[in-house]
């Protein structure tokens, strides 16, 4: 990188550049809108919500290695008030995507409960209105209803870089 006088600028070794969207660490799961939907209502808003009610537990399990991985907030209880705000700034800004997926869900339980073989031309007007003009109703090879997305139209309709992000930090020990 250079600066205005031209000049090369390098970053100290031990700098971690760390891409986020919405404040999370950015897996593929959430770039794609529909399973950012999921994995935000199904996932980030439990963990937060557990969190909030139970600091002390996740600072403890926290401490124990054999829990990597697991789903717990790796913070300590002082910082309920953070993941408060994030929470409800999370539910704000992604209500959009946390409506999709439950709409997905709602409406596939629908699907499997009302399609018994026949005409599925019925049934879309039971679509609900955030994913109008973005699925077909099908059957599948072994005669199940099916949802069939069109990931492409989800995308126009969903998909937003204004949340992706990079996160700098410093690492305590150097890197290199």
């Amino acid at each position: 990188m250079k600066n205005r006088e031209n000049k090369k600028l390098y970053l100290k070794g031990n700098v971690i550049i760390e891409p986020i969207i919405w404040n999370w660490y950015a897996w593929p799961y959430l770039i794609a809108p529909l399973t950012a939907g999921c994995s935000i209502a199904e996932s980030h808003i439990k963990i937060m919500e557990s969190f909030v009610e139970s600091a002390e537990i996740h600072e403890e399990i926290s401490k124990d290695s054999s829990f990597t991985g697991s789903s717990f907030m790796n913070l300590g209880k002082e910082h309920v008030n953070d993941i408060e705000k994030l929470l409800l700034k999370t539910k704000d800004e992604c209500k959009n995507l946390i409506s999709l997926s439950k709409d997905l869900k709602k409406f596939d339980k629908t699907l499997q409960e009302s399609a018994k073989g026949a005409s599925l031309e019925c049934l879309y007007k039971l679509v609900p209105t955030g994913l109008k003009g973005c699925l077909e109703i099908v059957y599948d090879l072994n005669s199940h209803p099916s949802i069939r997305l069109l990931e492409s139209i989800i995308y126009n309709k969903y998909y937003s870089r204004e949340r992706q992000q990079i996160s700098l930090f410093q690492c305590e020990e150097n890197l290199r």
